[in-house]
């Protein structure tokens, strides 16, 4: 009898200690879940406090989708501003790109704008000072250029632009 009451109280108490074990992880799945959720409350609030003129300047500089069109009438309206005139236009768009920068942004979306334009050198430091005051996010990744004529040249210009994927 003592046998049989060893055996199953053995069996009993390795069941318990799975148990015990399991309730721990349970325990600290929990506490993880609610801190997670702690967390999301407190972005949702952040949001949720950003001013309407604030997030739509957010959404100018990097923006959910890609509207081309628009964007080369604003990168046009920044060539005139310049005494530049955009032509020879180029637009290639990539397929989204699974990048993860700090913040935990999911992708990005590139699109490359290939243009040429025509000025003294003087109009184009105007210009590319102009498109780095505008609030959409550029990175020029190329400039080229031939003499036109004593004090104007043609830029051949690369830029590339993004959005949130």
């Amino acid at each position: 009898a003592a046998g049989l009451f060893f055996g199953v109280t053995v069996d009993k108490f390795a069941t318990i200690d799975e148990l015990r074990l399991e309730k721990i992880r349970a325990d600290q799945d929990l506490d993880k879940a609610i801190k997670l959720r702690d967390r999301f409350n407190e972005l949702n609030d952040q949001a949720a406090s950003i001013k309407s003129s604030n997030r739509a300047s957010l959404e100018e500089l990097l923006p959910r989708s890609i509207d081309t069109v628009d964007l080369l009438v604003k990168i046009n309206g920044v060539a005139k501003g310049s005494a530049m005139l955009l032509t020879d236009v180029k637009i290639k768009t990539d397929e989204a790109r699974n990048v993860k920068p700090t913040g935990g942004i999911s992708g990005l979306g590139t699109a490359t704008f290939n243009f040429s334009v025509s000025g003294s050198y003087g109009a184009l430091k105007q210009f590319l000072a102009n498109l780095e005051r505008s609030l959409r996010l550029v990175d020029i990744t190329a400039i080229t250029f031939n003499t036109v004529d004593k004090d104007a040249y043609q830029y051949h210009i690369e830029l590339k632009t993004y959005w949130l994927k």
